[in-house]
């Protein structure tokens, strides 16, 4: 009788620890895909047009002519479009 409760305790506690690492592990995978779907919008809503903006100003040959008035009120409107993505300490006066 003794080992039939010693073996349903430690079955017990065995069933425990592994849901508790099970869940553990869950929740941090989930954590990370939410953090690369995040990353993955960022990406998709600021930078990549920001990138398309700036690649317009490269001349072949030349270099880099530099930002104008334009581009400048381009980026502007896609930082104001996304503003929840936008690190607000790197954004300190709300726009550019």
């Amino acid at each position: 009788m003794k080992e039939v409760i010693i073996a349903l305790v430690s079955s017990s506690i065995t069933i425990l620890i592994t849901s508790f690492f099970s869940y553990h592990f869950q929740l941090m995978k989930e954590i990370r895909n939410e953090s690369v779907k995040y990353k993955s919008e960022i990406l998709k809503k600021i930078y990549t047009p920001v990138l398309k903006i700036l690649k317009a100003a490269v001349v072949a040959g030349e270099g880099y002519d530099g930002i104008t008035k334009e581009s400048l009120y381009e980026i502007d409107d896609i930082v104001k479009k996304n503003y929840e993505l936008v690190d607000q300490k790197r954004n300190k006066t709300g726009s550019l």
